[in-house]
This record gives C-alpha cells, sequence and structure tokens, in this order.
C-alpha cells in the first residue's frame, strides 16, 4: 500500500533522502549561541592583555607614579606624597644639578627597605653636584665649585660640615632636602648615574598640593 492508499502526505520537495542531510548538517554545526559566547569572552581576555602590555611598556620606559614614605625631602616631599617621574627623558639627556630624582639605592647602603615582593625600594634626593664639581659643606652651607649655594627648599641648614670632594666620571652628589634627617651622600657617599630611575616632575597627591616639584 502506497502512501496516497494509507492518506499520508509526504512534504512536499523534501525527500527522506534531504531530512537526514538536514539532521546530519544540524548536529555539526555548533549552537550560536555559545559561539557568541564565546567569541565575546575571546574578546574581553584579548583587550585586558593589550591593555596590560601597553600598560608594562608605558611603566618601564615612559613614566612611573612613586609614594614616598621617608621625611628625608621634608619640606618639598611629605611622606605619603604621591608623584609622578619621567624615565623618558633620561633616554635624551643627563640629570643636571637641582632635579629630584628616583634611584636604586646603591651598594653603600647594607640593608635597604623593600617592598612586598622583595625589590628594594626607589629613594628620592635631589642632584647637588655631577660629574666634574667640587662640592663641600661648610658652616650650614653648601658649596659647588667654590659658589654658595642659594637653596629656599631645604627644612633647616646642615648641621655637619664635609670636606671638598671632586665627583667622579658617572656619578652624581645627591643630598635630601630635610638636610639633617637624611641618609644621603654626604653619609654613603657617589651615586651612580646607572642607578637613577626617573626625575620627578609632578605631584599628584595629595590634590591640595598637586602640581610641578622644583
Amino acid at each position: 500500500m502506497d502512501n496516497e492508499e494509507r492518506g499520508i502526505e509526504e512534504p512536499e520537495g523534501l525527500s527522506a533522502e534531504g531530512m537526514q542531510a538536514s539532521a546530519e548538517s544540524a548536529s555539526v554545526e555548533p549552537p550560536k549561541k555559545y559561539s557568541a559566547v564565546a567569541k565575546e569572552l575571546y574578546d574581553w581576555v584579548k583587550s585586558i592583555a593589550i591593555a596590560l602590555v601597553i600598560a608594562l611598556v608605558f611603566k618601564a620606559t615612559i613614566m612611573q607614579s612613586y609614594a614616598v614614605p621617608t621625611g628625608s625631602m621634608i619640606p618639598t616631599v611629605m611622606p605619603n606624597d604621591r608623584f609622578f617621574g619621567s624615565r623618558i627623558t633620561l633616554k635624551f639627556r643627563e640629570p643636571v644639578r637641582g632635579e629630584v630624582i628616583t634611584f636604586k639605592p646603591p651598594e653603600a647602603i647594607p640593608n635597604p627597605e623593600r617592598d612586598r615582593f622583595g625589590k628594594p625600594i626607589p629613594l628620592m634626593k635631589r642632584i647637588i653636584a655631577v660629574e666634574g664639581d667640587e662640592v663641600y659643606v661648610k658652616q650650614g652651607a653648601v658649596y659647588v665649585n667654590g659658589v654658595k649655594m642659594r637653596e629656599p627648599y631645604i627644612a633647616e641648614p646642615p648641621m655637619y660640615d664635609m670636606p671638598a670632594v671632586k665627583v667622579p666620571e658617572g656619578m652624581l652628589f645627591v643630598l635630601g632636602d630635610n638636610r639633617n634627617n637624611s641618609y644621603d651622600s654626604h653619609a654613603w657617599g657617589f651615586l651612580q648615574k646607572k642607578n637613577v630611575d626617573s626625575i620627578i616632575f609632578m605631584r599628584y597627591w595629595p590634590i591640595v598640593r598637586a602640581g610641578l616639584v622644583k
């Protein structure tokens, strides 16, 4: 007995073979909903990864943020002030007298303070003399190449004397603005220029004292 005799009609234009092919095709195609979610997740992870790479490159080569935990630079820098330091500037020129810099602690400091990852925390001081300069401290004043420095930024005059020394090639002489409460070049000697990490140019916290650093 054929289909007409049974009263059953086959769907027009769809044979048994076509129905089987359609079923097989449906079984291999992934659900569109899951494909969209996977693509969205991939795009999100990719965006995060790119942002992290850009941030790391920016931090390593252009600019870094710093917090100062001590009072060695008072009154210019108060404890826990936050600053931006330029790293890219060091690619184009040498640091100069009067600039405030951050640097890796020299080997002359036996037990530098470390962060939670065990890395030495950068120090912040002011450059007083560069290679070739002669510097000494006498009767509450700092002299560079025989000229008494005008220092409106210090907390108070130094209460120590230091004999004249000539800054060697590749070195810097740095002091804290809080002269009598700063562990610096007058105590541990010269700083290698290669240790300089950045030149501080701006305080961004606290907001009430935000601005350029001089």
